[in-house]
């Protein structure tokens, strides 16, 4: 699950409530979205490096500190991975391992469209387009300021890039189709901002923390005014990849609200808690914007069909009212308790499929087909088979 529709939203800090990482929030908001903040195993000890033992170091060899690597979530695309290693993005595939890294300078975001056909991987000198299978397509440059979202149109042919414009590029051709200044520079949280063509072709949507703004592509317009979603500065406003809908934890977080973006409209109401402790943090879109699934932390759990926008699914099992994160296919979610104890969750039998101990501290992600765990691990991409818990791969960031 994802804001920004590859991963799932992080659960919010509200009340006191702890906020996992990951994901588009309104605080840092999707992603996005979009892993999920689920434990990961304690790395092993590293090794010694260095001066053997009783060297002594000169004034002059005394190195400046070095800079701890952050490592950033890991999203799921198809049976792609895309990881962040400081300022370093990577592409890997589950059976094959280490795909790609763009020679773009720092990474800074990955951008998609409906479809796990394509991913772009963008960096501050501009992006470069993949294919599923791996394979580099066009590269683009950018144009002025650092890019704060991005996104694919369903056929690739088109890149829409946020910074303090909304730009549109010609992908084959590099050049900008359309530039819409959008009049204030937009948050540079990760996943506070997202972008998506709409699946009408003729509209782009972003949304920030709490509004939503829509642009004719033919004209460069804004159609009609920026709308409120009522999330406050607190929770999250979730594009569809497809940009047909807006989902958010309005009213504070207590009702789980969803809205046509073109034309504009709040279409469904798919569920309200009383308690602030256990509010819709997790809201998320699957498989390019067909599925919806909300999470009230420690009380309910949804799972709607946006063609209908009507729940498939709701639960309050403990499990599935603690998911953290959710396959793009909708079968298997990855849920957390208190104490730290990640499980491995069948969405349709509310059981766990396997269990991992409490060892866990930092990002993970399931793959898009609930096959496997992903969770970075120092220097290191970790995955597990999610049906036994058993680790399979080792992959190194490049």
């Amino acid at each position: 699950m994802r804001r920004l529709g590859l991963g799932l939203c992080a659960f919010l800090t509200a009340c006191g409530a702890p906020t996992p990482s990951g994901g588009a929030t309104a605080t840092t908001p999707p992603a996005s979205a979009s892993s999920a903040a689920a434990p990961r195993p304690t790395p092993a000890p590293a090794a010694a490096s260095g001066a053997p033992s009783g060297a002594t170091a000169t004034a002059e060899a005394k190195p400046a500190p070095a800079k701890p690597v952050e490592y950033g979530p890991v999203e799921a695309i198809g049976p792609r991975f895309v990881s962040r290693w400081g300022p370093a993005i990577d592409l890997f595939d589950a059976t094959s391992g280490f795909a790609a890294s763009p020679a773009l300078g720092a990474g800074v975001l990955v951008g998609r469209g409906p479809t796990a056909e394509r991913v772009v991987l963008v960096a501050e000198r501009g992006a470069v387009v993949y294919a599923i299978e791996g394979r580099a397509g066009a590269k683009v440059a950018f144009a002025g300021g650092a890019a704060v979202a991005a996104a694919l149109s369903k056929d690739g042919a088109r890149l829409a890039v946020v910074t303090d414009h909304l730009r549109v590029y010609d992908v084959a051709a590099g050049t900008v189709a359309r530039d819409v200044d959008l009049g204030a520079a937009p948050a540079s949280e990760p996943g506070a901002i997202q972008v998506a063509f709409h699946a009408d072709g003729a509209h782009a949507v972003v949304t920030g923390i709490a509004s939503v703004r829509v642009f004719s592509l033919a004209t460069g317009r804004e159609v009609g005014e920026a709308h409120d979603t009522g999330t406050g500065g607190t929770f999250a406003t979730v594009l569809s990849p497809d940009g047909r809908f807006v989902a958010a934890a309005a009213d504070a977080g207590h009702t789980l609200k969803v809205w046509r973006t073109v034309p504009w409209a709040e279409v469904a109401s798919l569920g309200h808690v009383e308690s602030c402790k256990n509010h819709w943090g997790a809201v998320a879109f699957l498989q390019g914007g067909q599925r919806l699934v909300g999470v009230a932390r420690g009380k309910s759990f949804v799972l709607a069909d946006t063609a209908t926008l009507r729940p498939l699914k709701t639960s309050s099992a403990a499990l599935l009212a603690d998911v953290v994160h959710v396959a793009d296919d909708g079968k298997t979610a990855l849920s957390a308790d208190e104490a730290g104890r990640v499980t491995v969750v069948d969405v349709a039998t509310e059981k766990a499929r396997a269990r991992f101990d409490a060892s866990f501290t930092g990002a993970a992600t399931l793959s898009s087909d609930g096959r496997h765990v992903v969770e970075h691990r120092g220097a290191s991409l970790v995955m597990y088979d999610a049906a036994s818990g058993a680790h399979t791969r080792t992959f190194e960031g490049h």
